[in-house]
């Protein structure tokens, strides 16, 4: 499927909880700044440039001739505005889509890592076909999520939570990885890479801690955040699949690695009996959460915001995962493995192949069958927490 395909998809679906047309470049610069801050905070999203509210294919230059100079001065107004318009740094994708004579801009906004983003200082969020200011009661809801996200708090020591935020990030690619097949078509795509790059980026850091160097792990864990800088920012091409090929291999690659030094760093993370029943009060959290969140998929449905099931879906199919690999000292944990499973299965239930795009489509009937089977198994597990 062409650029200009998608993007007559994505005009007859019309504004919504992922989508934004604009039909000129904002004499405010803040106006697109505070699009993207609100779906890095929300939810993946595409911003379209030439496309009037209703749909109307405007364009943003209409001389052919003109086209690449067009794109130049896009390409670095975008940046600029991503670069000093929005905190914290995010990183986008921005394509140029060309039909019937026109030239339009589409930016692809990955969903960050980070509580919430802001641009002059005030925070964005996605409310179906806005971008509203955060109210305070909204950003105390996206800090406790982040913080419910995060792992036991309280360590005993530095050491401990270095090899453990390792651990979570070497975990978290092995999951990505499991469904990077249905990951291939946008926003899926351009949040795959974000979330290597990501990853890339802290192991890479965590690489220079003093503990980390003395166990002469330094020299894998740059090897593979190297690998992964570059499978983020490989580049597909026409050519028969071999770049899709070279994809999968590099990513195989990268698995295997993670599978040699895992171990060894579950080896150096102990968790006392406080902090293990406190992981367990978390999973509980969040298997409520999610189990509420399905509860309420037809009012995600009416209200436009189906797309924000989604989000939350992958969001806690990663802590589900993460979970599931934390090293225990207590006795009777048997939910591991079952929640592992759980976990990956959560995550393609996540992906586009289940949340296409198109007029008439429900996503909730694409997945009742499986979510069902996988709240049941979370009634089990919770049951056996408590």
């Amino acid at each position: 499927m062409t650029l200009y395909e998608e993007m007559d998809i994505d005009i007859q679906l019309g504004e919504s909880q992922t989508l934004e047309f604009i039909v000129s470049f904002p004499g405010n610069t803040h106006e697109l700044a505070k699009e993207i801050a609100a779906f890095a905070t929300s939810n993946p999203g595409t911003i379209y440039i030439g496309i009037a509210d209703d749909g109307e294919k405007i364009g943003i230059c209409n001389n052919k001739e003109q086209f690449n100079e067009v794109k130049d001065v896009f390409q670095n107004r975008i940046a600029g505005i991503v670069k000093k318009g929005i905190q914290p740094p995010i990183e986008v994708r921005v394509d140029f889509v060309e039909g019937e004579g026109k030239l339009f801009s589409r930016i692809t906004v990955p969903k960050g890592r980070e509580p919430a983003y802001y641009s002059n200082n005030i925070a964005y969020y996605r409310n179906i076909t806005t971008s509203d200011q955060a109210t305070w009661d909204i950003i105390k809801e996206l800090h406790r999520k982040y913080f419910l996200d995060g792992e036991t708090q309280h360590r005993r020591e530095t050491k401990s939570v270095i090899f453990f935020e390792t651990l979570m990030q070497l975990s978290d690619f092995e999951l990505l990885w499991t469904d990077y097949q249905n990951r291939m078509i946008n926003p899926d795509m351009e949040q795959l890479r974000y979330d290597i790059d990501v990853s890339s980026d802290i192991l890479m850091k965590l690489s220079f801690e003093d503990s980390i160097q003395m166990e002469n792990f330094e020299g894998e864990m740059q090897d593979i955040s190297n690998l992964m800088k570059g499978l983020s920012h490989h580049r597909f091409f026409m050519d028969g699949g071999k770049s899709y090929k070279e994809f999968q291999e590099k990513g195989e690659i990268i698995l295997d690695k993670i599978n040699k030094l895992k171990p060894r760093i579950m080896k150096r993370v102990s968790l006392t009996d406080e902090e293990v029943k406190n992981n367990n009060d978390i999973l509980i959290k969040l298997i409520r959460e999610l189990k509420n969140n399905w509860k309420q998929k037809e009012d995600f449905l009416k209200r436009g915001e189906i797309d924000v099931l989604k989000e939350n879906m992958r969001r806690i199919a990663y802590r589900f995962y993460r979970i599931s690999n934390i090293p225990t000292v207590m006795e009777g944990q048997k939910y591991s493995s079952d929640l592992r499973e759980i976990a990956i299965c959560l995550r393609e239930l996540s992906s586009v192949k289940y949340f296409m795009k198109g007029l008439g489509i429900n996503p909730i009937k694409n997945i009742e069958e499986k979510m069902n089977d996988l709240i049941k198994g979370l009634d089990g597990i919770e049951t056996s927490l408590k």
